[in-house]
C-alpha cells in the first residue's frame, strides 16, 4: 500500500484491472476503482480521534502517538488492505472509550474484527490473544499494535507479555497454514504435516 498520512489521505496508484488502486485488493467489476472499504477509511479516522480526545500516550496525544502509529505500521505491511486500516483506527475505541461495538455503523465485516481486537471486561489475556489470532483481519492489526507497544518506554513485564502474544499470533498463523496444506496433501507428506501440526498444537498450548 502507497503511504497514508494521519488525515487518511491515501495516494494510490492507477487502477490495474479490477484491483483496488489503494490496496490492490480484488474487487467486483463495475465497482469504483477502489474498496468498499476505502471509503470508511477518513470515516474511521475521525470517529477514533474525537473518541480518544483528551488521552495520553505517557506525555503525548494517545491518538497521534499511538493510534496513528499502528495505521502506519498496518498500512506498510506485508498484507495490508482497506479493511485493515480502517479497523487498525478502530482498534482501541471499544476497549478504551465510552463507545460500544453497536456504535459503529460499518460492515459486519470490521465490527466483527473490532470485537475481535477488544479486550472483554475480565477476560484472560491470552485467551484474548487467542480470539484475536482467530480473526484475519484483528490478527494482522493486533501483531502491529503489540509491536507499537514495544518501545523505550514499555516496561519490561508488559515486554514479555507482549513478546508472547506475539509468538501466540505467530504460532496461530502458522497452524491456519499447515491446516490448509494438510488438506490437500496424500501420503507421507501428508504424515509429516500432520506431525508438525501436532508440535505446534502442542507448543501453543504451552504458553497460552
Amino acid at each position: 500500500m502507497k503511504p497514508l498520512d494521519c488525515d487518511g489521505l491515501i495516494n494510490g496508484r492507477e487502477s490495474r484491472g479490477l484491483l483496488c488502486r489503494v490496496c490492490h485488493e480484488v474487487i467486483e467489476q463495475g465497482a469504483t476503482d477502489t474498496c468498499p472499504d476505502y471509503v470508511d477509511i477518513s470515516r474511521a479516522r475521525v470517529i477514533a480521534k474525537d473518541a480518544h480526545g483528551g488521552q495520553r500516550y505517557g506525555d503525548e496525544d494517545y491518538f497521534d502517538r499511538h493510534v496513528c502509529d499502528v495505521v502506519a505500521r498496518v498500512r506498510n505491511g506485508d498484507r495490508a488492505a482497506c479493511r485493515h486500516v480502517v479497523v487498525a483506527y478502530l482498534h482501541d475505541v471499544v476497549e478504551d472509550t465510552s463507545m460500544v461495538l453497536a456504535d459503529l455503523d460499518f460492515t459486519d465485516e470490521i465490527k466483527l474484527a473490532v470485537d475481535a481486537i477488544t479486550r472483554r471486561p475480565g477476560e484472560n489475556y491470552f485467551d484474548y490473544i487467542g480470539r484475536s489470532a482467530s480473526n484475519e483481519i484483528a490478527s494482522i492489526v493486533k501483531r502491529h499494535d503489540l509491536e507499537s507497544n514495544i518501545n523505550e518506554a514499555t516496561p519490561e513485564s508488559l515486554v514479555i507479555r507482549n513478546r508472547r502474544a506475539l509468538e501466540i499470533l505467530d504460532i496461530t498463523e502458522h497452524l491456519a497454514s499447515l491446516e490448509f496444506e494438510v488438506r490437500r496433501e496424500e501420503g507421507q507428506d501428508r504424515d509429516e504435516t500432520a506431525k508438525s501440526i501436532d508440535h505446534y498444537r502442542r507448543k501453543l498450548k504451552r504458553i497460552t
